[in-house]
């Protein structure tokens, strides 16, 4: 949903898509985001990353190509894990200087809770490391995290919605195929968490670049002494209230 939200801008233009790993293998993500494009018949450029940052990839020496064609104008969005990133640094030190912003969706500061079950962190925890080098970098930077995202709730209300609007606009097999995806995702929520929808966390992202104005802004800063951050967990430093 938050490829084709922004393949919908008309002032955007999506330069391409870097493929990392995260919900699954870097394989069975290629897979799903291959069928992805035949079913809706797109044509965006992907790049396949690496499970490390120690190792280059397409995905790394795409986005240093990028940030060198066009410095200082490109937005980098991060919903997963951000392994290509921190490749990209690796191949070009000055990587982060060069680009306008980073917006990532992850982290989590506090436990975090979906309709009152637990949930574990997935996008900084699948590579800490790369978690690290990228927030530390000193890039223009937006975190989604986990407790701000899981509120942005898709109902299977707003999926029928989504269908009418999408009806006159493809072709009944894509139809089918974003039908059959949403349901699908709707009834795991249902069995995992008790409700009828799904939390969109990804969408977030795409939206603060689009219309930032719909967001409050939070400054924090963080602790110097970070013990759980392999689990995608930060810790903010508390600073002292001054009158």
């Amino acid at each position: 949903m938050t490829l084709l939200y922004l393949l919908g801008q008309s002032e955007l233009n999506l330069l391409g898509v870097t493929l990392t790993h995260g919900n699954g293998t870097l394989a069975e993500v290629k897979r799903a985001t291959d069928r992805l494009k035949a079913k809706l018949g797109l044509n965006f450029p992907t790049y396949l990353g690496a499970e490390s940052k120690n190792v280059a990839s397409p995905a790394a020496e795409f986005l240093v190509q990028q940030v060198n064609t066009y410095p200082g104008e490109v937005t980098v969005i991060g919903t997963g894990a951000l392994s290509n990133l921190a490749a990209a640094q690796a191949l070009d030190p000055d990587f982060f200087k060069k680009v306008a912003q980073v917006i990532l969706m992850g982290g989590t500061i506090e436990p975090l809770k979906v309709n009152h079950h637990a949930v574990d962190e997935l996008n900084f925890a699948s590579d800490p490391q790369a978690a690290k080098a990228t927030i530390l970098a000193q890039a223009p930077l937006a975190i989604m995290n986990g407790h701000m995202t899981a509120e942005a709730f898709f109902s299977a209300k707003q999926k029928e919605q989504l269908l009418a609007t999408l009806q006159p606009l493809l072709t009944p097999e894509a139809q089918q195929f974003i039908a059959q995806t949403l349901s699908h995702w709707i009834q795991w929520n249902q069995r995992v968490f008790h409700f009828n929808g799904f939390c969109n966390w990804d969408m977030t992202t795409a939206l603060y670049v689009t219309q930032p104005e719909l967001f409050t802004s939070e400054q924090v800063f963080l602790h110097q002494n970070q013990p759980y951050s392999m689990w995608g967990k930060w810790s903010l430093m508390m600073l002292p209230f001054i009158p």
